[in-house]
């Protein structure tokens, strides 16, 4: 059943994407929803955008109540304050403004910590510190990142999702593989690009071998009878005790 929708009663503004990146062509499509007071959709409705105070428009709504307006492309980090007015429309039961963000890609930096190079299986960190305006130092906070960590092999060894918080920063941690070799770390934000922001990597390095501990199978003492078949056991050990993993021992048979 056909609906005749009412009087104006009520816009509602949003933006399909609250960030965006200041690159010259990338936009952010602002949409303004006119309803009557049983929230029926109102068409062929002119509705005023404004962007930074500037007019736009009048934009007529669809049968869906919808009058939409590009923002942007921006080629330096921009605040867009978008907002949409049209006559009729109760204040209270309205949303008539929104903002959506431009950032420039170079102004996320990807930290590493402890360093660059570490010990396989080590912790470590990956701080993602993003400016909204780098040469007043001026944070961009709310933005969410998603971290994917890869091994040597390429595959997915951990993922985390935060929100860069009022310093602009965003924190993952996680522990490298236990491969020797390099471990890949990606930044991404799916409704600002399709693909990584940012990527750093981690080497993983293996420790140097302090001591080799000797055992046998059977234990001793090993009999020389031409019969009994031993099998020796080594274990190499950092200097901490901990077992180093990958690393290419000789063994040499001496016969005396």
């Amino acid at each position: 059943m056909q609906v005749s929708p009412g009087p104006v009663h009520s816009l509602n503004l949003s933006v399909n994407y609250p960030f965006a990146l200041a690159d010259g062509y990338s936009t952010v499509k602002a949409m303004s929803l006119v309803t009557d007071d049983y929230g029926n959709p109102v068409g062929n409705v002119p509705v005023y955008f404004f962007i930074d105070g500037i007019p736009a428009g009048p934009w007529m709504t669809n049968s869906s109540g919808i009058a939409s307006l590009s923002i942007g492309p921006y080629n330096s980090p921009h605040m867009a304050n978008i907002t949409a007015d049209t006559s009729g429309i109760d204040p209270s039961s309205s949303n008539k403004s929104a903002t959506t963000t431009f950032l420039i890609k170079n102004n996320l930096f990807l930290l590493r910590y402890p360093s660059a190079a570490v010990p396989i299986n080590s912790n470590v960190s990956v701080v993602a510190v993003w400016y909204y305006n780098l040469a007043d130092g001026i944070p961009a906070a709310g933005v969410p990142l998603k971290f994917t960590a890869y091994d040597p092999d390429q595959s997915v060894i951990g993922e985390y999702t935060g929100i860069t918080d009022a310093n602009g920063m965003a924190r993952f941690d996680f522990q490298i593989s236990s491969m020797p070799g390099t471990n890949k770390i990606t930044v991404n934000n799916n409704m600002i690009t399709a693909g990584p922001l940012k990527s750093v990597v981690i080497e993983g390095i293996l420790k140097d071998v302090s001591s080799i501990v000797l055992s046998s199978s059977p234990a001793s003492p090993i009999r020389a009878d031409g019969e009994t078949i031993y099998k020796l056991g080594i274990l190499a050990l950092d200097k901490d005790g901990d077992p180093v993993k990958y690393k290419y021992l000789t063994v040499v048979k001496m016969v005396t």
